[in-house]
C-alpha cells in the first residue's frame, strides 16, 4: 500500500480559438473535470475518472474513491 497518495485535478475544455477538444482513449470528447489518483511513486492508482461539472464535485469524488477503495 502506497505511503501518499493524491489526486491530480484536470480541467478539459474546448480550445479557445480552434474549439478543439482532448480525446479519451475510444475517441469520445473529455470535457470537464477528471480526476486521477497518483501514488507516492507518482505511480497512477487508476485511469482518469469523470466528468464532474464543478471542482467541488471532482474534489468529492477523488475523497470518496479513495475512502471506500473504488478505484
Amino acid at each position: 500500500m502506497p505511503l501518499l497518495t493524491y489526486a491530480r485535478i484536470h480541467n478539459f475544455f474546448p480550445h479557445p480559438t480552434t474549439g478543439e477538444v482532448h480525446l479519451d482513449e475510444d475517441g469520445d470528447p473529455m470535457l470537464g473535470f477528471y480526476f486521477d489518483l497518483i501514488d507516492d511513486e507518482d505511480n497512477p492508482l487508476c485511469g482518469m475518472m469523470g466528468p464532474y461539472s464543478t471542482t467541488e464535485e471532482v474534489e468529492k469524488a477523488a475523497h470518496r474513491a479513495w475512502r471506500t477503495k473504488d478505484y
